[in-house]
């Protein structure tokens, strides 16, 4: 079985911790609600979710799973098919990506995968904000790190998790509307949860959201230059190609 990290959050969150990816922490997160169990993100295939599943079989058996992806990238989606039967949630955009490059993402990461990998669409999409009021659990768009990126909040235990919105040191960009990125991130402070869990950060400080702030209000202020030295140079070089692709140079 593939190993990871666990550590049960709150009342009734377990976070999975998996370091398969080239070291790069990557999390998947369980709510057991009152009436489903909700599995954020499913990393890179059947084998990784194989923690996850024996999990759920130990502490909420039978009860109904939904999946929700964060967003559309390979690394968040690939284990949809390890949860036959689950409603797959996520925001409309995302649905659409993985239709449009999900094949081609498979065929030029597969080195990565872990088991085998059918790509599974969701089932349920939705356009700004879709609750499971019995459960108290939220999904709701907050775009940023890309187009279709949403985020999850558990109301009970006050537990956001904010997908690849948050990066550290700095966050990669694949959408160039950065203002409308800094709102995601301000609505995240004004949230007040809890603990902030993110795709690739088991613990998120208020410090990690505001630095990430700075970084794109960086691009506002003509400040971007100074960030092609320093921890965050090569994520930086990435982002300005990114950028100066989108047609959007600051």
């Amino acid at each position: 079985m593939i190993k990871c990290g666990i550590e049960k959050i709150n009342s009734r969150g377990t976070l999975f911790v998996f370091d398969d990816l080239d070291g790069l922490p990557t999390t998947v997160y369980l709510i057991n609600g009152p009436r489903h169990v909700f599995v954020v993100d499913t990393f890179l295939g059947p084998e990784s979710m194989e923690p996850v599943l024996a999990h759920m079989a130990e502490h909420c058996p039978g009860k109904p799973v939904v999946v929700f992806n964060t967003h559309y990238h390979w690394d968040h989606v690939w284990g949809n098919c390890a949860f036959p039967g689950a409603a797959i949630v996520s925001h409309s955009l995302t649905r659409a990506k993985i239709a449009e490059v999900g094949a081609k993402e498979l065929e030029a990461y597969g080195k990565y995968r872990q088991g085998r990998v059918e790509l599974v669409l969701p089932g349920l999409t939705y356009g700004s904000r879709l609750c499971f009021e019995d459960d108290g659990v939220e999904f709701f768009h907050t775009p940023g790190h890309t187009e279709d990126s949403s985020s999850c909040y558990d109301r009970v235990d006050g537990v956001l998790l904010a997908g690849d919105n948050v990066e550290l040191p700095l966050p990669y960009l694949y959408w160039d509307k950065l203002g409308r990125y800094l709102e995601t991130l301000e609505g995240y402070l004004k949230l007040g949860a809890s603990r902030v869990i993110a795709g690739h950060h088991p613990l998120v400080t208020g410090d990690i959201i505001g630095g990430n702030m700075e970084y794109l209000g960086d691009f506002g202020s003509g400040k971007a230059e100074k960030h092609r030295v320093g921890e965050g140079r090569d994520t930086h070089a990435r982002n300005m190609a990114v950028l100066e692709r989108l047609g959007n140079s600051g």
